[in-house]
């Protein structure tokens, strides 16, 4: 792999996870050829990149260095080095050539695994998307069980996917939000619709 490629996949990876907020870089080895399992090395509450390299390759030695030197602020990296590629680890993670990287969302799912700079940063991107708060995945009986007592709809706007974990506790939300603000009493639904824009408004909550 050509060393400018190199430092496009750590700037990719640096760029993805870009946020107004700084943090401190979180990276670290983890393996040095060992078997071990990666989920148990996320980073706290981030997405974790997990890169193989090999040290002794001195364009991949340079891809580890700037990606040290600009570590994704929202994102933790867990560095396995590899001197052969046939290591225990190597084939625990089916890992083919190097640099590869896998990425994973803050709760330990794998959002992709690839060699390509783009790739890796369209799947750092995906992980730092993830909420903090679980929900349930579509697809899922309780995803079903939720969409049932919201109405049947689909589990829209995330706040009611938020509660999708407790469907008998989404359901008495949803029949208490119905009751409350999408029908009249001592006020319209139209006025308390106003209302409710007006503080999202103030509050600069797209809500």
């Amino acid at each position: 792999m050509k060393l400018v490629h190199m430092s496009a996949m750590a700037a990719a990876l640096c760029a993805a996870a870009i946020v107004t907020a700084s943090a401190q870089s979180d990276i670290r080895t983890i393996s040095t050829g060992k078997s071990v399992e990666i989920s148990k090395n996320l980073g706290f509450e981030v997405p974790t990149v997990f890169v193989f390299y090999k040290p002794a390759s001195t364009l991949e030695a340079d891809f580890v260095a700037q990606l040290q030197k600009g570590a994704p602020p929202k994102a933790a990296v867990r560095l396995i080095q590899l001197t052969t590629g046939q290591e225990p680890i190597a084939g625990q993670y089916e890992i083919l050539k190097t640099p590869t990287a896998i990425v994973m969302d803050r709760r330990g799912r794998i959002t992709g695994r690839s060699s390509d700079a783009a790739e890796i940063g369209g799947y750092l991107q995906a992980a730092v998307r993830v909420m903090r708060i679980d929900w349930a995945e579509e697809g899922t009986a309780l995803y079903d069980a939720a969409d049932l007592a919201a109405g049947g709809k689909g589990l829209r706007p995330g706040i009611m996917r938020t509660m999708s974990l407790q469907p008998a506790w989404l359901k008495d939300f949803f029949s208490m939000t119905r009751k409350a603000h999408f029908t009249d009493s001592a006020l319209t639904r139209k006025t308390k619709e106003m209302i409710a824009t007006y503080v999202s408004g103030l509050n600069k909550c797209k809500f």
